[in-house]
């Protein structure tokens, strides 16, 4: 992962059974540009489309704000 340049965001549901949210947030630390969102209540398979669009929009108008800045 550090070797990636892109941008890199994980989702990740809080209540995931398969894999650890430690370790998305683990990957998502060791990329050189890594974004690490948690999903509340979402499990491994089924985040719940409402909530991924809210968070979708949320990153993206984080990003719009950042490029406003630069």
């Amino acid at each position: 992962m550090p070797h990636v340049r892109a941008p890199i965001t994980i989702f990740h549901g809080s209540e995931d059974d398969m894999v650890p949210v430690s370790h998305g947030r683990a990957l998502a630390e060791a990329a050189a540009s890594g974004n690490f969102i948690e999903v509340r209540g979402a499990v491994h398979n089924e985040i719940p489309v409402l909530q991924l669009r809210k968070e979708l929009d949320e990153l993206l108008a984080a990003l719009s704000v950042e490029d406003e800045q630069d």
